[in-house]
C-alpha cells in the first residue's frame, strides 16, 4: 500500500552520573533537575548503569563495592561485596546483559559472579593474582577475566568452566567483546591491543593503541575504533586489519571514543576540553562540542542518536544536540570530577508512515 514501516527510538528520560566525590546523581533529561543523589560509597565512582530489569541503578566504586539503588526513592537496596578471606574487595565490576548477575574482579585472586537479587556468590573463577579486568560477552554466555600476572581467561558464564587461556602481550588493562560475541579485543599495558577468536583462541590481529580509552567494536562488528594519547582516534577493518582512517583534530589526548548505536557517527572526548562528532564513513569532523572547562572524561550518544552526553573533570556533565552542537543542558551538582555517565534505556516501537525520514539526527529510523 506504499506505507513504510519505521523503527522509532524514543528520546531518553534520564541520565545517571558518577563522580570522584563518591556520589551518583540521577537527572531529568528534559529539565536538568537532579532527581536523586545516591550517597553511601566511600570512594570515587568509576562505573554507573541502569538496570535492564527495572527501575534500579547500579554503581561501582573504588571502595571495592557494587551498590544497587531504587531509582524512584534513591534508597540503597543492596551492597554487593566480593570480599575474600583476607578482607579484600573488588577491582572491576560488570553487570550481565540481562541484569541478573554482577561480575567482580577481586584483589584476592578470584573473579566472582554475584546474584543481584540475593547477593549470593554463584561462581568463583580462580586466578593466581588480583583481577583488574572482568567483562561479560555481549550475549552473556561467556566471561573474560584478566589478572595482574598476565593471565587472561575465558569462562562459561553459567557453569564457571574455564574454556580458554589467551597468551597475550603482558597484563590486560581492558577487554570488550564483539556484538556477536565471537571475538574479543584485549588491551595490554604497553600499548598493544589484540583481537582474539573466542572459540579457538586464535589471535586475529594486533594493533598499537597508546591511549587510556579501550578499543571498541562498531555496532555491526566490522570495524574497531581506538583512541590515542597523541590526540587522534583510528579505525581498523576487522577482517583485513587495514587502518581505514584517522580522526584528527583534538589538541590533546583522546580520553574516550564511542560509536552511535546505528554506527553512523563516532564521538570522541579529549583532555583538550572538547568532544567531537565524526562521520564514521569518511572521518570528517561534523560538530565540535565546546563548553567544558577541563578534560572530557567520557562522551556517548543517546539510543536515538539525537543527543550526546559528555562528563568532565570540571565537575559537570552536559547534554548536546548532535545535529548542531548546541548545549541543551549543563548538569551541575557534583563537587568533584565526573568520571562516568550514561543515558537511560529508551522505548523502541514500530509505526507506519507514508513518508520516509532523512534526518541525520534520527539514525535509528529505517525504512
Amino acid at each position: 500500500d506504499g506505507s513504510l514501516l519505521t523503527l522509532v527510538v524514543s528520546p531518553p528520560l534520564y541520565v545517571l552520573t558518577g563522580s570522584r566525590d563518591g556520589t551518583a546523581k540521577l537527572w531529568d533529561v528534559q529539565t536538568g533537575k537532579c532527581l536523586q543523589t545516591l550517597a553511601g560509597h566511600g570512594d570515587e565512582l568509576t562505573s554507573v548503569a541502569f538496570s535492564p530489569m527495572g527501575p534500579e541503578l547500579f554503581t561501582f566504586s573504588q571502595d571495592f563495592t557494587v551498590k544497587l539503588w531504587n531509582m524512584d526513592t534513591g534508597d540503597c537496596l543492596r551492597t554487593l561485596e566480593a570480599r575474600g578471606s583476607g578482607g579484600v574487595g573488588a577491582l572491576a565490576a560488570a553487570l550481565s546483559p540481562d541484569g541478573s548477575t554482577a561480575l567482580v574482579g577481586c584483589l584476592d585472586g578470584f573473579a566472582k559472579v554475584l546474584s543481584v537479587d540475593s547477593g549470593e556468590c554463584l561462581l568463583m573463577l580462580e586466578h593466581d593474582a588480583h583481577v583488574p579486568v572482568a567483562v561479560y560477552s555481549s550475549d552473556g554466555a561467556r566471561i573474560l577475566t584478566g589478572a595482574a600476572d598476565g593471565a587472561v581467561k575465558i569462562w562459561d558464564a553459567h557453569t564457571g568452566k574455564s574454556l580458554l587461556e589467551l597468551e597475550g602481550a603482558g597484563v590486560a588493562m581492558s577487554a570488550v567483546f564483539s556484538p556477536d560475541s565471537t571475538k574479543v579485543l584485549v588491551a595490554y599495558e604497553f600499548g598493544a591491543t589484540m583481537m582474539w577468536n573466542v572459540s579457538s583462541g586464535e589471535c586475529l590481529f594486533t594493533l598499537q593503541s597508546w591511549g587510556l580509552a579501550p578499543a571498541i567494536f562498531s555496532p555491526d562488528g566490522k570495524k574497531v575504533l581506538a583512541a590515542s594519547s597523541c590526540g587522534i582516534a583510528e579505525v581498523w577493518d576487522v577482517e583485513t586489519s587495514e587502518d581505514l582512517m584517522a580522526l584528527e583534530g583534538h589538541e590533546d589526548e583522546v580520553l574516550s571514543a564511542a560509536y552511535s548505536p546505528c554506527g553512523t557517527w563516532v564521538i570522541t572526548g579529549s583532555r583538550d576540553c572538547t568532544a567531537r562528532i565524526w562521520s564514521a564513513a569518511c572521518g570528517e569532523c561534523l560538530v565540535v562540542l565546546e563548553g567544558h572547562e577541563d578534560g572530557v572524561q567520557s562522551a556517548s550518544f543517546s539510543a536515538d542518536g539525537q543527543q550526546a552526553l559528555t562528563v568532565s573533570l570540571d565537575s559537570t556533565a552536559k547534554i548536546w544536540n548532535t545535529r548542531n552542537g548546541e548545549c541543551l543542558l549543563t548538569l551541575q551538582g557534583h563537587s568533584d570530577a565526573v568520571l562516568a555517565g550514561t543515558f537511560s534505556e529508551t522505548e523502541i516501537y514500530c509505526r507506519e508512515s507514508t513518508e520516509s525520514t532523512t534526518s541525520p539526527a534520527s539514525c535509528c529510523e529505517t525504512e
